[in-house]
């Protein structure tokens, strides 16, 4: 399985991601997404990233590196910001950013066990 461990998410690039989602005209309403029980199935980052708001992605083709981030709200409407990289050597590292720590590391758990099952195949 890829080595999955948190990492600290990037505030700036998520924004700059994010504002060039929106200048490209295709910004979506946020999705309730965290903690739905379909994300235990997801089979891979693209799976999961799929069901987020304001996703914006990069491909490394040369490093077979690909890194993404999207919003998603909790049940409250809080705003989280989800971010998924996976390296050129597999290791796949995901961070949650929002008001409530303990939710955020929740769905990281959460995300990163689907990571990880989806890998194992």
């Amino acid at each position: 399985g890829a080595l999955l461990r948190p990492v600290e998410l990037d505030a700036e690039a998520f924004a700059a991601a994010r504002a060039q989602r929106l200048e490209g005209g295709r910004a979506e309403p946020t999705k309730k997404v965290l903690l739905d029980p379909d994300l235990a199935d997801a089979r891979s980052v693209a799976d999961i990233l799929s069901s987020c708001a304001n996703v914006a992605s990069r491909l490394d083709e040369a490093a077979g590196a690909v890194q993404a981030a999207g919003e998603a709200l909790d049940g409250s409407g809080v705003r989280y910001l989800l971010s998924l990289s996976v390296d050129g050597s597999g290791d796949a590292k995901v961070a949650v950013v929002g008001d409530d720590d303990a939710f955020a590391a929740e769905l990281c758990a959460q995300v990163a066990a689907a990571m990880l099952e989806a890998n194992d195949d």
